[in-house]
């Protein structure tokens, strides 16, 4: 479901600019498995009982906060009717700016700042891609840039790329960040960006604007290291957090002392909520086998990051992803796959496969049950347990409308908690040929929106606020919709799903205001 995903993207995007602009290679470090030389891998006092338990009959962990503050870190609140909800924000104090931890090349953690410009690529100066970066820029965005940022704390420039990183935060924090600040503006006639091996030419497009980039020393920002916790008494799970060097903390996932390993909750194949090992290999659908009779599917591995003990796969239906789990067999020498003509044939895989082994039973991890937590008032946490994970921001009941919701800035300017996980436009489809029409793809699922949302620029071009309609007509699938595109409206050629139109706008105030803190 993508929408729900942007959504979540949102939450951290309320003030600042964020513009991504797409390149065609991604880069890759590879770091040793091993603990981080400045010692980020911590763990404290987490006894482990024998693996084979198939017993789940300790409750999951209860009362624990998202995030605690530190002495010089303070997590972002939103608050509304004494229900609290972290944005995912933290303040450093020190350096007065907004931050989240994130991950470096070095496989040390930070909290860097937040606001700026995120490339998912670099282009260089010289013909060797190994000089200075340029930052390019469409002079729209720049000016925009330009007006909404105050220098020099919010004209960060980020590049993010997969990593193997340490075993404590394989998994945790996959993305890896490096970050500049933009120098002197360039007119370089050729530029030149590294796709896989080879460093190949760009020509300059006088619509851009192009700056020399200059790599920033993260060693201001506040470093954080990973600590795996025993549970509480009586409990299986422990806490896997992130602490600050002043203290503050931040939980990521939970640690399985009877499966010995992290995992996180996930919804089964079952319809149960349970807590399932994070460190495994994604058995997305049996594209290679494992043997000639091709049957028996084979699953993929990430080469030289860390080590797998189970495959998973997720699939999604009736809009819910369900999560199994199997074991990872042997490594396999030959795979095979069938051809255009059904034919079982031998075929060289692109990457390490393994045979998938037995299904994993749910029953052997601790399970957790979803609903919302008793209260007088019109909001009320939401989630596993109530307090399991949350409530984040996004795991808000709201009692007198029956929605979900999360603090979100709406169309007055306000952070009020609204709908989250409904269908949602970025205006960018419409119905009519003259773009005028704006029309939302449904969630399918057989189930009818309450509400439709619309991502919407702010008047000033300084970040967005959501605007909540009512939905109106259904239109039906394989109508033609339209998009903007070089300046004209034109017929898209994607293949359409069920769509609604958007109805009668609902009023910011009729949802409910939080405070920030």
């Amino acid at each position: 479901m993508r929408f729900p995903i942007l959504l979540r993207f949102i939450l951290l995007l309320c003030a600042p600019i964020v513009v991504t602009i797409a390149c065609s290679a991604t880069k890759q470090t590879q770091l040793d498995s091993t603990p981080s030389r400045d010692g980020s891998m911590a763990f404290v006092d987490a006894p482990t009982t024998p693996r084979d338990a198939t017993v789940d009959t300790l409750a999951p962990p209860k009362n624990l906060s998202p995030v605690v503050n530190g002495s010089r870190l303070r997590a972002q609140q939103v608050v509304a009717e004494g229900l609290s909800a972290w944005t995912g924000l933290w303040e450093d104090q020190d350096l007065g700016i907004w931050c989240t931890f994130t991950a470096l090349a070095d496989g040390s953690v930070r909290c860097l700042p937040q606001a700026g410009l995120q490339v998912s690529n670099i282009e260089y100066e010289d013909d060797t891609c190994s000089g200075p970066g340029v930052l390019t820029v469409p002079k729209s965005v720049n000016d925009r840039w330009n007006a909404c940022n105050t220098p020099p704390n919010e004209r960060y420039v980020y590049q993010s790329f997969t990593s193997c990183l340490p075993a404590d935060l394989y998994r945790l924090l996959p993305q890896v960040r490096q970050l500049f600040l933009p120098g002197d503006e360039i007119y370089p006639a050729t530029r030149y960006i590294l796709q896989g091996e080879e460093c190949k030419p760009l020509t300059l497009n006088e619509t851009y604007r192009y700056y020399r980039l200059n790599v920033v020393d993260t060693a201001p920002f506040l470093q954080a290291h990973v600590e795996t916790h025993a549970p509480l008494a009586g409990e299986r799970l422990g806490p896997v957090e992130l602490v600050g060097e002043d203290g503050a903390k931040q939980r990521l996932a939970f640690f399985d002392t009877q499966r010995e390993g992290r995992c996180s909750f996930v919804q089964t194949d079952t319809n149960e909520w349970r807590c399932m090992p994070t460190h495994n290999a994604a058995y997305t659908s049996p594209l290679y086998l494992s043997e000639p009779t091709c049957t028996e599917p084979a699953t993929s591995v990430i080469t030289g990051c860390n080590q797998h003990h189970v495959a998973s796969r997720t699939k999604g239906d009736d809009c819910i992803s369900r999560t199994r789990l199997f074991e990872l067999g042997a490594t396999l020498e030959q795979l095979y796959r069938e051809n255009s003509a059904g034919e079982c044939v031998a075929s060289t895989a692109p990457a390490d496969y393994h045979a998938l082994g037995p299904e994993l039973p749910p029953s052997l991890f601790v399970s957790a049950s979803l609903g919302t937590a008793s209260t007088s008032g019109r909001l009320a946490p939401y989630g596993l347990d109530a307090a399991i994970d949350g409530p984040l921001n996004e795991k808000i009941w709201d009692n007198h409308l029956n929605v979900r919701c999360g603090f979100l800035i709406a169309a007055d300017g306000k952070r009020r908690c609204l709908p989250a996980w409904e269908p949602t436009n970025s205006g960018v489809t419409y119905s009519d040929p003259q773009c005028v029409e704006l029309i939302v793809p449904s969630e399918g699922c057989g189930i009818n929106p309450r509400y439709v949302l619309l991502i919407e620029a702010r008047e000033s071009g300084c970040g967005y606020h959501i605007r909540v309609y009512e939905p109106g007509a259904n239109l039906e699938a394989g109508l033609p919709i339209y998009q903007w595109l070089g300046g004209e409206c034109v017929k898209s050629t994607m293949v359409t799903e069920d769509h609604y139109a958007f109805g009668a706008e609902a009023p910011p105030e009729g949802f409910v205001e939080g405070e920030v803190r």
